[in-house]
């Protein structure tokens, strides 16, 4: 691995662990605004974790098998939480 991906790398970590525990904390939060905010912030995580991979897949010699699974997983994942956030959002209306 080349040293200058290091900080690619742990970018990826602490920005995939932040949508888990964004969704998490959302989940108890005091308000429905709280639950919506929360999962706004979980749903730009996952897109930024879409792009970090993406920049390590094409950067690094890597399995791009691997990575095109980990990537679709992570947009599994957004479309996820963009369904509950217009949901809930729509349901305001």
């Amino acid at each position: 691995m080349h040293e200058n991906m290091i900080p690619f790398l742990i970018s990826y970590l602490e920005v995939q662990h932040q949508s888990g525990a964004n969704v998490a904390e959302g989940k108890s939060g005091s308000s429905k605004n709280d639950f919506l905010k929360f999962q706004i912030i979980a749903l730009k995580s996952a897109n930024e974790t879409k792009y970090w991979l993406r920049l390590i897949k094409e950067s690094l010699a890597v399995n791009e098998k691997k990575f095109d699974d980990l990537i679709n997983e992570i947009d599994e994942i957004s479309k996820v939480l963009a369904t509950i956030i217009i949901k809930n959002k729509n349901s305001d209306l």
